[in-house]
């Protein structure tokens, strides 16, 4: 006797279920924006002259971002608040996030702390971190023996 495999069941053939699946993968598609919100995802890159810290925080108001410098350290902090519109019903779903999210980045000695300059526009947070002027375009050829 040889194995049989199981036949898959054409669930797209049946509106409700290709609409429900559908719906389905949509949501769970569309949620992945919480956990980029929820975390904070954010891009860290060098130029000559400085590094970039790029934050996505969507649907902020530039009051509820907190930059702290601590020694070596750079912290961002902002807090989305539940909105008052969202207080009126009775949810059915709720994928909207709301809550704190801080993240750190610790930066090199090589830095300009008195220089480091922040602007938030369109929900992303751009922070400039220049080098000093020493660190700038240093290259040094090793000789190989």
């Amino acid at each position: 006797m040889l194995p049989r495999r199981r036949e898959e069941r054409d669930d797209w053939l049946i509106p409700r279920d290709f609409f429900e699946r559908e719906l389905e993968d949509f949501f769970r598609t569309f949620s992945l924006g919480y956990d980029a919100f929820s975390k904070g995802v954010m891009d860290v890159y060098e130029t000559d002259d400085d590094f970039i810290i790029e934050c996505d925080l969507p649907g902020l108001d530039k009051k509820d971002i907190r930059l702290d410098l601590e020694n070596d350290t750079l912290r961002i902090t902002a807090e989305k608040k539940v909105s008052d519109e969202s207080k009126k019903g009775r949810f059915f779903r709720q994928e909207r996030y709301y809550g704190r999210i801080e993240r750190t980045v610790r930066l090199p000695d090589y830095v300009d702390k008195n220089k480091i300059q922040a602007k938030y526009e369109d929900g992303v947070l751009k922070i400039t971190v220049p080098k000093k002027e020493s660190a700038r375009g240093e290259t040094k050829k090793i000789p190989i023996e």
